[in-house]
């Protein structure tokens, strides 16, 4: 309290310290407001990535099932709307690997970078 009366006396008598004061609260607060802005578009963007993960994933657990009852690349695609591209390299990576989780397929189409996120 005592350290608020003091900036409140000076500033009450020096119009330069008023301006100097001001002017270093602005500063503080427009520095706060940028960092809850990037953190916002930070969660915004995780969000929007978990989102696409989620869809990959799904894909792949779908390919990965098709894959067993024996259907080809292009009856997957054509069964799921899906380029037959995109649905190739799901295809290749389940077929080479059966025995991985859609997690690790996951991992493998995103360091080939394959499917952008």
């Amino acid at each position: 309290m005592e350290k608020v009366r003091d900036e409140m006396i000076k500033m009450s008598r020096d119009e330069s310290e008023r301006y100097l004061y001001l002017r270093e609260q602005m500063a503080i607060r427009d520095k706060e407001s940028q960092l809850r802005s990037a953190e916002n578009r930070g969660r915004r963007e995780g969000r929007k990535e978990g989102r696409k993960q989620g869809e990959i994933l799904k894909l792949i657990t779908m390919v990965k099932k098709k894959i067993e009852n024996g259907d080809s690349i292009a009856k997957i695609a054509d069964d799921l709307l899906e380029d037959a591209d995109v649905i190739e390299k799901i295809y290749d990576i389940v077929k080479e690997n059966p025995e991985k989780t859609r997690e690790e397929i996951w991992d493998s189409l995103m360091n080939a970078t394959m499917i952008e996120m």
